[in-house]
């Protein structure tokens, strides 16, 4: 039950995980626009699907997919359980359609303090509380 009174300290100290994650936030450049329907584009998504695949299997792709999915300048979203930005910033990119120029990749840290996924994030994280 939620403790409305809860000093701002208590909160911070017992309710604030604090688990370091990365986005990578992906835009199609007009060449990748100017191919949809081909194949290439058939094949560098298949590329880049199995690149995500291969994130997941090493624990270190949380989630992808496509922001308001089918619209015109399809955009959409990595979030990435790594060591350091260094490294979601080699993730990113080394990402197929980024490689190529189809994609422009921006990385963004975030920090995951509340929600029903904290938990779930801590054990396929392995982090703690701080």
């Amino acid at each position: 039950m939620v403790d409305k009174n809860t000093p701002l300290e208590e909160i911070l100290r017992t309710r604030q995980p604090g688990i370091r994650l990365y986005g990578v936030f992906m835009k199609p450049t007009g060449r990748m626009l100017e191919m949809r329907g081909t194949p290439e584009l058939d094949e560098m998504r298949r590329q880049a699907f199995v690149y995500l695949w291969q994130l997941e299997e090493r624990n270190k792709l949380l989630l992808a997919g496509p922001f308001e999915e089918g619209t015109p300048r399809q955009e959409g979203m990595m979030l990435l359980n790594v060591d350091s930005i260094e490294e979601a910033q080699a993730i990113a990119a080394d990402e197929p359609m980024q490689r190529a120029g189809w994609r422009t990749n921006t990385v963004r840290s975030f920090a995951l303090n509340e929600g029903v996924l904290v938990d779930s994030v801590r054990a396929l994280t392995g982090t703690r509380d701080s």
